[in-house]
């Protein structure tokens, strides 16, 4: 028998044979990836230094006294200040401000909450206030501290100073007040709002984040507020 005809079936069958095997499933998918965790972001302190504009913003912290680059996210607020109060570039602003340090050793400065021009008996070189709030104005001048034991009031008049005991606050929107009624503070009465808003006073400018309207004794005053620790 001529051998090409017996190769011809064969083929035949096995082509057929072929055709009828079932399909490899499709290999699965590679496993997705899971994208890098986003950096955590520090969270806001109270830093406290002075800020240099020129050449470029620096901030100098009291506690370390190293200079590092700053990245003003007041929404130009530190900068109109600085204009406003004319340093010398060698001085600078004394502040304290809220920010958090940045990854690169600068730091961002994100809410001023107290500047003012340093002075002898006022800078890194002397030690902040030991108070929660403080409120101050001038003409007349006086001064008020808030701390978790009570308020205390001084003033360039008589009674020079007056202690109240500690009060919670209320309010509500940014809002803040202070109230000692009758009775309550022996016989001086006091009431005390703060409002977040920028506030100058004096003849140096300083600048406190809220404004302060004072009432002690039926005694109107006004002045600037800022706070010396976060909340």
């Amino acid at each position: 028998m001529n051998l090409r005809h017996l190769l011809l079936p064969t083929a035949l069958l096995a082509a057929g044979c072929g055709g009828e095997r079932t399909p490899r499933a499709p290999a699965p998918p590679p496993a997705a990836v899971a994208p890098p965790a986003a950096p955590g972001v520090a969270p806001d302190i109270m830093l406290r230094g002075t800020v240099h504009l020129e050449p470029t913003l620096t901030f100098r912290s009291c506690e370390s006294r190293t200079i590092v680059t700053a990245l003003d996210s007041t929404g130009d607020r530190l900068v109109a200040t600085y204009r406003l109060m004319r340093p010398s570039n060698e001085v600078g602003v004394y502040l304290l401000a809220r920010g958090a340090p940045a990854g690169n050793g600068a730091v961002i400065l994100r809410e001023v909450e107290y500047a003012t021009l340093p002075t002898a008996i006022e800078g890194c070189d002397q030690s902040p206030p030991n108070a929660d709030i403080v409120a101050w104005g001038a003409n007349p001048d006086w001064r008020l501290t808030i701390v978790g034991s009570g308020i205390e009031f001084s003033q360039t008049a008589e009674p020079a100073a007056i202690a109240f005991q500690a009060t919670p606050s209320t309010g509500a929107g940014g809002a803040i007040r202070y109230e000692v009624p009758a009775g309550a503070g022996g016989a001086h009465t006091l009431q005390l709002d703060l409002t977040r808003a920028a506030c100058n006073a004096g003849t140096g400018y300083t600048y406190g984040a809220m404004q302060a309207s004072l009432v002690i004794d039926g005694k109107a005053l006004r002045g600037c507020a800022w706070r010396t620790r976060l909340p």
